[in-house]
């Protein structure tokens, strides 16, 4: 047994002790997760995620405490109607009508 490397002197061990290593293996599982659930966690922010430049700009952001705008988008499309032709254009107006009246709307730009 004195050949074997530490790898080899547990792997020998846990085939001749399989029980005890299966049944310690288990306890450990469920003390590491008890022990998680106590301490519980802490939500890492988005410039914890990036590393660079990025993660500078994410940081310089974060620490201005700017309001992030929604990133939701309307995209307006026909499979019959050009873009500027009067049925898409009212088209166009109807959805913005409509939106208008939803609270924190608001507009960006528009692409044709």
């Amino acid at each position: 047994m004195s050949g074997l490397n530490l790898a080899g002197r547990a792997g020998k061990w846990s085939a001749e002790n399989w029980k005890k290593a299966l049944f310690g293996w288990l306890v450990f599982a469920v003390a590491a997760m008890t022990l998680g659930g106590v301490v519980g966690h802490v939500q890492m922010v988005d410039s914890q995620f990036a590393s660079g430049e990025t993660a500078k700009a994410m940081q310089l952001i974060e620490s201005a405490n700017f309001k992030r705008p929604s990133t939701e988008v309307v995209l307006i499309q026909s499979p019959r109607l050009k873009a500027g032709t009067p049925g898409f254009i009212s088209a166009i107006a109807g959805v913005v009508q409509t939106l208008a009246g939803q609270k924190d709307v608001g507009t960006s730009r528009t692409r044709s």
